[in-house]
């Protein structure tokens, strides 16, 4: 399975996030997916998403 590095994720993200677009983000540590409407985020080390939950913040790198 190919991956993408942390540069590729947030160039995504940007486009994403211009076309309001919905995304999926997939927690690899327990298998769970989110899904939402991506969003800017004001920390650069985390994905924000809003839910029909509300928002969501994962980190982009397990470190």
């Amino acid at each position: 399975m190919d991956t993408m590095n942390d540069k590729e994720i947030r160039r995504v993200l940007r486009a994403a996030v211009s076309k309001e677009e919905q995304i999926v983000v997939f927690l690899s540590h327990t298998g769970k997916r989110i899904k939402g409407v991506a969003d800017l985020s004001n920390d650069p080390e985390r994905i924000k998403t809003t839910t029909e939950e509300g928002p969501v913040w994962v980190p982009i790198s397990e470190g």
